[in-house]
């Protein structure tokens, strides 16, 4: 403990004032000096100094670096820094700041610093074998503003904190909910591939507990559907003493929108004056399309494959040339099976947690199963979960880290994780319907929370631009990542390292005079989250300010039940987010949902 307040401290001293070292310059002699910032908390300080140390022992004479933590948040506020004379020469970015920052020209390109082994190799660094879904949105061409697949890397993945739905297994059980673990494909004979479903006789020997008569089974290994992510959520929503507990939390509604192909934002070649520009999309009521059938389909130059949810270009595609006699093909053989709308997706999100039988948008009401923000606010959703006044909430990864095991594990309330939920259709047996045999299914979709470390513009030498990629490469290489997950628990970034994720050792506790071991649930499942993670709508354009004014009215008026989506849509702070967005650089999403 002592040695991680010291080096928070030295940390925020030398974020005031850095050595001469980091002013690069010329072409140095002798051992050159490296800054490195990154954050530094209780879990990952003494592991990042072992990974720096053992860099500076294996390249003793040539280069050192000095490892510099920082508190949390801290790449909030780079741009002076950035922009100074005396400039870190690695720094850790959060995604959320990151187009900012390189829209600004503060960062430098790493891409001619990366051999075609780095990038497409399977040595200890290499991106191909990190997760997609977090090499892509660190490429952009900052000058176009286009980012995605193929684009220039500026920035290296670090670290990233997925999203889950946790659930609260003892109260599971209070309610006469039984709780399995079985994968989908081996769902099978009487029980049916649900992630909550309602039975007759039980379906298994392990099924006993009985509610009403029937029984109650949530598997955590199985996505539920919107209705049964509701029709859980009402047994555990009711007032018990002078607190109303609650079935569900989600502040985020990706999942729903995500699941059949909706965003909040889309590209539009047309908007701006021909120039183009990102506009606001919640309110798009086009349906969403499923491919069905092992061939495809071919929409323009476009061709999606069997199980694609069409996105934005697509839907568009589809309802230009709805006569055309492939697309009318399509649509006739449901090749194109129709999808709810992004609106659809957003009005089931608001439901959620506006009053039961409260009207959210036409013949739409409110379910009540959720708190909604103003009395979320009393406690905050973490808190909620914790304190047992919320059965089911979707959270970030760092959470079940930094708060659950302390907390419910302390407290001896069992808690589990389960797969996010997804848009999925049933037919009259319970099992998945299919379509050309194709599942009817949406995406599996959620965010997840990210960093990068980049090296800024302002590190003038070129010897102390290689010497700081080289060091990115061996702290983002496969030996230093593989001790970074045993020491910290955190998910790795790349797909090779599974196994030693799922070899975690049990986190010990203390808990008074006891220790307690906790093991982290469900590894798999949080894993394959990081195959389908993707950013969340403050890291698709270069700052936030485009969310500021509708998320404000959607927060409050919408989702207390006070205004509806159409007043919403309507409303004046709405309409004057595709003015904001006209100014951005941004000309593209992250390509990789």
């Amino acid at each position: 403990m002592k040695r991680t307040k010291g080096l928070l401290a030295l940390g925020l001293c030398a974020a005031m004032l850095l050595p001469a070292a980091a002013c690069g310059g010329g072409d140095e002699q002798g051992q050159i000096e490296l800054v490195f910032w990154t954050t530094a908390d209780t879990v990952n300080s003494a592991v990042n100094q072992k990974i720096v140390n053992d860099f500076n022992e294996a390249h003793k004479g040539t280069v050192k670096v000095n490892y510099v933590g920082q508190g949390a948040g801290y790449s909030n506020n780079l741009s002076s820094t950035l922009q100074g004379s005396r400039v870190p020469d690695i720094l850790q970015i959060g995604e959320k700041y990151f187009k900012g920052y390189a829209f600004q020209n503060m960062l430098t390109d790493l891409t001619p610093y990366l051999s075609e082994e780095d990038i497409t190799g399977h040595g200890d660094f290499s991106l191909a074998d990190m997760y997609p879904s977090m090499v892509n949105r660190y490429r952009l061409d900052v000058t176009t503003g286009a980012g995605g697949i193929g684009k220039p890397i500026m920035g290296i993945p670090d670290s990233v904190a997925t999203t889950h739905l946790y659930y609260n297994k003892s109260w599971f059980k209070r309610e006469s909910i039984n709780v399995i673990s079985v994968d989908e494909e081996n769902c099978t004979g009487n029980l049916k591939p649900h992630g909550y479903y309602v039975y007759d006789t039980a379906p298994t020997a392990d099924v006993t507990l009985q509610r009403d008569g029937k029984y109650h089974v949530f598997n955590d290994r199985v996505p539920m559907n919107w209705e049964e992510l509701r029709t859980l959520s009402e047994i555990f929503t009711k007032k018990e003493g002078d607190v109303q507990k609650y079935g569900f939390m989600n502040e985020w509604w990706f999942s729903h929108g995500w699941s059949v192909g909706g965003d909040c934002l889309e590209w539009s070649g047309e908007m701006n004056d021909g120039k183009g520009q990102f506009f606001f999309a919640l309110g798009n009521d086009d349906p969403g399309y499923l491919v069905t059938g092992a061939e495809g389909v071919t929409l323009g130059d476009r061709v999606y494959a069997e199980g694609d949810v069409l996105d934005y270009e697509g839907k568009q595609y589809v309802k230009a040339h709805k006569t055309d006699a492939d697309v009318a093909g399509y649509l006739a053989n449901e090749r194109l099976y129709e999808l709810p709308s992004t609106r659809d997706a957003f009005t089931e999100f608001c439901q959620l947690s506006q009053g039961k039988g409260k009207t959210v948008d036409g013949d739409a009401v409110g379910y009540g199963i959720s708190p909604s923000p103003t009395t979320l606010s009393q406690l905050g959703k973490t808190k909620y979960f914790t304190a047992q006044n919320v059965a089911m909430l979707v959270d970030e990864y760092n959470s079940m880290r930094s708060t659950f095991f302390a907390t419910l594990n302390v407290n001896e309330v069992e808690w589990g994780v389960a797969p996010l939920y997804q848009w999925r259709a049933y037919d009259e047996n319970g099992d998945v319907l299919e379509k050309n045999g194709t599942p009817v299914v949406g995406k599996e979709a959620g965010h997840s929370l990210t960093n990068c470390l980049a090296v800024p513009r302002r590190v003038k030498s070129e010897k102390r631009k290689q010497l700081a990629v080289e060091f990115i490469k061996y702290f983002e290489g496969k030996t230093a990542r593989a001790e970074y997950v045993s020491a910290t628990n955190c998910v790795p970034i790349y797909t090779t390292l599974s196994d030693v994720f799922n070899n975690l050792e049990p986190i010990t506790i203390n808990a008074g005079k006891k220790e307690i071991q906790a093991s982290i649930p469900n590894k798999d499942v949080i894993l394959r989250a990081m195959a389908y993670s993707t950013p969340g709508d403050w890291s698709y354009v270069e700052n936030g300010n485009w969310i500021a004014g509708w998320s404000a009215v959607l927060n409050t008026n919408v989702r207390d039940g006070a205004m509806t989506l159409s007043q919403f849509f309507e409303d004046a702070k709405v309409l004057e987010t595709n003015t904001t967005l006209k100014g951005y650089k941004a000309k593209e999403k992250y390509t990789g949902r």
